[in-house]
């Protein structure tokens, strides 16, 4: 076996104590005829989540490499956390990069043999990742992905392009994914984005290549169960809305594609309307912007039905007026 590893694990961590030992115990059992390293990156957690990330390293001195922060860089938001993840796996010069969160875990022991074996023989794919099984924490109930019925004819996978992206809808969950470590070059926009969250990765990604995704469950998602009332009143389905707004205008900054506008609009709808279905008062800042976003992209034909749209939310909201104040 090589001793210049071939894979480094992407992993994040803070205040993942109760889930921790799941996720490197997944990490180690690990069978590959390679070697593999797992950057693991404490942002300051205040639990105990850094001594058991210690214990890991010390036990499995070769595999888990960790970074132990005093000061939280996620909270700085300026990219701190990222660039020290970054810097660390560029010193490893590995060939592949897997993910992983502290507060997911993997379940397949041949995961990362099954992602490097696809991508040494397929070099015109940039990334490969698998299904997965969601455990809802409030219910302590498993579940499996939203894929099921891509897979109704027992296809061994499925191909993402860049012109079949959106198409399919959205790829699993960052704990699945393996990619090239190579895949963006220096001068991709992907790396001036100010929402350089997964779904932009991901999209990012099939400007250089395409994405498999395996029929295989490979790990578990860890998700709280909370109800609609709960999104509602916390402004959840809002929040989700406008991270996709924000990820897809930010790439449309840089990429003005076909492919890519429907997807800019149809985000900027989705926000709208769950801005005026949810926002309690009417965030009429909101609404206005989205209505100014339209304009800069759409035709005329688009605004029309886009009007249509908004009127019935707004009349759905006069009618129920269900956030209304008591």
């Amino acid at each position: 076996m090589n001793n210049k590893p071939l894979v480094a694990i992407r992993c994040f961590v803070y205040n993942h104590e109760p889930y921790l030992r799941d996720c490197l115990d997944g990490f180690v059992m690990q069978k590959t005829n390679f070697r593999f390293v797992a950057v693991v990156h404490d942002d300051a957690s205040t639990d105990n989540s850094a001594t058991i990330i210690r214990e890991y390293a010390e036990k499995y001195p070769d595999i888990i490499k960790p970074i132990y922060e005093t000061e939280n860089q996620y909270s700085k938001r300026d990219g701190s956390l990222g660039r020290a993840m970054n810097d660390t796996i560029a010193t490893t010069g590995v060939k592949y990069i897997a993910c992983c969160e502290g507060d997911d875990y993997w379940t397949d022991p041949y995961k990362l043999q099954k992602q490097v074996d696809f991508l040494e023989t397929h070099p015109d794919f940039v990334a490969c990742c698998t299904r997965y099984q969601y455990y809802y924490l409030n219910t302590k109930k498993y579940d499996i992905d939203h894929f099921e019925g891509l897979f109704d004819n027992g296809q061994e996978g499925i191909e993402y392009n860049h012109d079949n992206y959106f198409e399919i809808g959205r790829l699993p969950q960052v704990l699945t994914m393996m990619y090239r470590a190579d895949t963006f070059p220096p001068d991709a926009y992907y790396h001036k984005l100010k929402n350089g969250q997964d779904d932009a990765m991901y999209y990012c990604m099939t400007l250089y290549g395409k994405i498999w995704l395996m029929n295989e469950v490979t790990g578990v998602y860890r998700k709280h169960d909370y109800s609609m009332t709960w999104e509602v009143s916390q402004g959840g389905a809002i929040a989700q809305a406008k991270m996709l707004h924000d990820i897809f205008l930010d790439c449309w900054q840089y990429e003005k594609s076909d492919v890519l506008r429907g997807t800019v609009l149809w985000s900027i709808q989705q926000l709208c309307t769950s801005t005026i279905r949810y926002s309690n008062p009417l965030n009429k800042g909101q609404i206005k912007q989205c209505l100014q976003e339209w304009k800069s992209i759409a035709n005329k034909n688009e605004t029309c039905s886009f009007y249509k749209k908004i009127a019935r939310a707004m009349i759905v909201r006069i009618v129920k007026r269900p956030y209304k104040k008591k």
